[in-house]
């Protein structure tokens, strides 16, 4: 994966408007291909074509395979950045949101790069529509596993616990594959999601394709890397995520967004980048289903939801105490998951355990807890590293 340029560096000085940064960013690394941006010393970033994520890696393979091309992408190196020393406090509560539940919290996490940390080129789980030379990913988060994933993915109250779960393997190669899919979707949906448009309605309708090109990617992904349980497993918990929505039938828009099943249900597990835009766009609900008022859910497909929210999330008030074990002892071995993989060092387990607070299901916060101690370091390791001012940084490549 060595790059075109050699041993040849430079060092670009970020300042000005992320316009600016962005362009100037995509105008150095067009036709790169992906590589890894690394926080290095001092207040610098390192632009590297080497992947050591293995997640990213097995991830950008087969995604090199589906699109018959090298993506040009700038992906953050999320261990990395979970334990580097110029992460501020706000950067911490916003690391752990790369997934797609929270879309206010991924859009200030990049307000808050762009602004005096890392060069904005593309948000897109924030603007679908603008088209970029290079895009800028949050593959997945560090603090998250399988649990977490899940429940994003049916956007569960934190009352609600799921009944099946992705591995955190497959859920971190999922979460990275569609964030790929979203940088991707302004090529290969030109017609539905390029033209920048104010009109709410369109404008969810292309949200809305860009989704489900997105979700397609991951699935497709999952199941070149051998992951076909997990594949299987996507398209009910977006019927899931729809069912706990439905109100007398109906959907709201920013539900409708995200009801991405039909797709995925019908999609061949051998499918290129190119036959996946295909079936996003014949898939999508048409535009006038993004009209006021919500969009009406036929009385078969308003079941296949309901069945799906029933049999795959259930309020814990309402789990009995056999299965209340079972997803005691489901949630320890995810944490257990996700701090092996955690660097060894004392600001990342600190803002593990501040993130988790936030994100454990009511009902099991003393399952994380019990992490989180062990975890935890003493006050003074943990005030040592906060900075007390974002400083300048420049990118090195």
């Amino acid at each position: 994966m060595a790059s075109r340029r050699g041993s040849r560096s430079a060092r670009i000085s970020v300042g000005g408007t992320s316009e600016i940064i962005g362009a100037l960013l995509a105008a150095s690394l067009q036709g790169e291909g992906a590589g890894v941006v690394t926080p290095a010393e001092g207040t610098s970033f390192r632009w590297s074509k080497i992947v050591d994520d293995p997640v990213v890696v097995d991830v950008l393979a087969a995604v090199r395979e589906m699109y018959g091309a090298e993506p040009d992408l700038v992906v953050l190196d999320v261990r990395a950045v979970a334990a580097a020393e110029w992460t501020s406090d706000r950067v911490d509560a916003m690391l752990g949101a790369a997934g797609t539940a929270d879309l206010g919290a991924v859009e200030a996490l990049s307000r808050n790069l762009a602004a005096g940390v890392l060069p904005e080129v593309h948000r897109p789980l924030a603007a679908m529509g603008v088209a970029t030379d290079v895009a800028w990913i949050v593959p997945y988060s560090p603090f998250s596993g399988g649990w977490d994933a899940t429940r994003d993915l049916v956007g569960a109250p934190r009352r609600v616990w799921p009944v099946a779960q992705l591995r955190a393997e497959d859920a971190r190669r999922f979460t990275a594959a569609r964030q790929i899919g979203l940088a991707l979707a302004p090529v290969l949906l030109p017609e539905s999601v390029s033209a920048f448009d104010d009109d709410a309605p369109t404008a969810a309708w292309r949200t809305h394709t860009a989704e489900i090109l997105a979700d397609l990617v991951g699935c497709a992904v999952l199941r070149r890397l051998g992951s076909d349980e997990a594949a299987d497993l996507i398209p009910q918990l977006r019927e899931a995520r729809a069912g706990l929505r439905l109100q007398d039938g109906r959907l709201a828009r920013e539900d409708l967004v995200l009801d991405t099943a039909p797709a995925l249900r019908a999609a061949p597990w051998n499918a290129n980048a190119s036959d996946l835009a295909a079936i996003a766009s014949a898939h999508a609900h048409p535009p006038g289903s993004f009209l006021p008022p919500a969009a009406c859910v036929g009385p078969e497909r308003a079941a296949v939801l309901d069945e799906a929210a029933a049999t795959t999330a259930c309020d814990h008030d309402l789990l009995p105490e056999d299965l209340r074990d079972i997803a005691a002892g489901m949630l320890a071995a995810d944490l257990e998951d996700v701090v092996a993989t955690l660097p060894d060092d004392p600001r990342a387990r600190e803002r593990f355990a501040l993130y988790g607070a936030w994100r454990t299901p009511l009902g099991l916060q003393e399952i994380f807890r019990d992490v989180a101690d062990r975890l935890r370091p003493e006050a003074s390791a943990a005030d040592a590293y906060r900075p007390q001012a974002q400083p300048t940084f420049t990118l090195t490549f």
